[in-house]
Parts: C-alpha cells; sequence; structure tokens
C-alpha cells in the first residue's frame, strides 16, 4: 500500500474495555494505511463481560468535533456507528450536509452490542433512516439493525431484500446486510440499484467476537478511502473481518473474544 496516507474518520463511541467502537476503527484504519480521526459521540463503560452505561456526549460537542476534522481538507470517508441519541443524529446530519466535499459516509446503525446490551434506541433508528442514511454511501446493518431502520420485523431474506431497497429509494447509496450475526457461515448481501451480490466465508471456530461489527465498517471505509469500488471493497471488507476473526484473542474475563487487527496482505 503505497502513495499518500488517505485519511479516515469515525464517529462513534469509546469502549473503555478496548473492544469495539473507536478503539476498533482506529486500529482497523492503521492496519489498511490510512490516518484516522475520531469524533467521540459517547463514552461508555465497559469490561469485557458488560456494558454498564452510556454517556451520551452534548451534541453541540459532537458537532463542533466533526466540523474541526472536516475543516481539514481530504477526509475520504467517514463512519458512523455508535449514535446515542436523536439530538446527535442531527447535528451530524447537519454537519455533511453543509460539508463541502462531503466524505464517503459508512454507516454502521449499531442498535446493541455484542452482549446484548442495548445501546441506542427506536426513535434513534428512525433518525438514522430518515436523516443519515440518505447521506450515505452505504450503510452496513445487520438483520436485527435492519429492523430497526424498517420500523418492523423482518422474517426472512425476502422481507430483508424489501426493506434494503426501500433505503434505496429513500436515498442510500447501498446496503451491505451483514449475517455474521446468524447461524452458520456468513453471509453479507450487497444491495444496490444494480441488483444483489451474495458474499460467503467460512465461519472462524470458538466463540463470538466483540469488535467484528465495527471493525468491518471501518476496514470497508478504509477500502473506499483508498479508492476500491465499492462491490469489491464490500468482498474486501468480510474476509479481513474473517481474517481477524480467526486471530481473536480472550484478554479478559469475558466469553467472547476480541477481532485483533491483521494486516490485509495476509488475506487469502
Amino acid at each position: 500500500m503505497s502513495g499518500a496516507m488517505p485519511r479516515c474518520a469515525s464517529a462513534g463511541g469509546t469502549d473503555s474495555a478496548g473492544y469495539a467502537g473507536l478503539a476498533a476503527d482506529l486500529r482497523t484504519f492503521a492496519a489498511f494505511g490510512c490516518h484516522g480521526s475520531m469524533v467521540v459521540t459517547s463514552v461508555t463503560v465497559q469490561s469485557t463481560t458488560e456494558v454498564r452505561r452510556v454517556f451520551p456526549m452534548p451534541p453541540a460537542l459532537v458537532a463542533e468535533q466533526l466540523e474541526t476534522i472536516l475543516e481539514d481538507p481530504g477526509v475520504e470517508a467517514l463512519v458512523v456507528g455508535l449514535v446515542p441519541t436523536v439530538e446527535i443524529v442531527e447535528v451530524l446530519a447537519g454537519v455533511l450536509e453543509a460539508a463541502e466535499p462531503r466524505p464517503q459516509l459508512v454507516v454502521d446503525p449499531i442498535v446493541a452490542a455484542s452482549t446484548g446490551a442495548e445501546m441506542s434506541g427506536k426513535e434513534v433508528s428512525r433518525a438514522l433512516a430518515g436523516r443519515l442514511l440518505p447521506l450515505a454511501r452505504v450503510a452496513t446493518p445487520n438483520r436485527r439493525e435492519l429492523e430497526a431502520l424498517a420500523g418492523e420485523a423482518l422474517p426472512d431474506e425476502g422481507a430483508c431484500l424489501a426493506a434494503a431497497r426501500r433505503l434505496l429509494e429513500a436515498g442510500t447509496g447501498a446496503v451491505l446486510l451483514t449475517g455474521g450475526d446468524r447461524e452458520g457461515d456468513p453471509e453479507d448481501l450487497l444491495v444496490t440499484a444494480e441488483g444483489v451480490e451474495r458474499m460467503r466465508v467460512v465461519r472462524a471456530p470458538g466463540p463470538g467476537t466483540r469488535g467484528g461489527g465495527c471493525t468491518h465498517a471501518a476496514a470497508l471505509a478504509a477500502l473506499l478511502a483508498r479508492g476500491t469500488p465499492l462491490p469489491e471493497a464490500a468482498r474486501l471488507a468480510q474476509r479481513y473481518l474473517a481474517a481477524c476473526a480467526r486471530a481473536a484473542v480472550a484478554p479478559g474475563a469475558g466469553e467472547g473474544r476480541v477481532v485483533q487487527v491483521v494486516p490485509p496482505w495476509a488475506l487469502k
């Protein structure tokens, strides 16, 4: 990976256990040779076993962070992860609507932690769908997150695809429906105006990983920042997450493992 260092940014929550959120995003950006900036939307209190609290940042402070980052030219891609309040969704959308040029936006609509702890509510999901997703190059929900965005249960693949297409009609550039939360080997579905592309990898053995969704979205953003076309970027990001999961470790008392960043050239 040669040439000028691309710049990426992440707007999301801290993770005091070091598993997910901004920590995972910055590690991933660095692995892909990108400089990472960050916008703190919330501070969480977490251990390797649980999420205890989520503290939202003042919306004006979130807006000022993003505005200041975007004043420096060259931010190629922005990941939006945990957004705990509707007010923060609104200020992020407002700053991005005014940005010129606007970075490629990857929205990872986090609803709950991998431990099951709720991280944001229905009102936030509605705000994401109405305000941020129309600005996005791609959204990366799993099924539960897509249900929250759609505001209804999605019992099968057909319903999921229909919900993804409604997001496209509302302005979202593409929807990458991730499959890591389901049984069996993960299958991601990239839904665009051109159709549906299926991508499958072999699941890593052992217990589940924390920080996987964040790592996946950050890898996708880094690849887009490096000029990779979206379909190829989606395939490579999935393969990269699988490689990270194979290298995952359990550093604390929790059952889950933290994904370990691996060099992108190690992909197989």
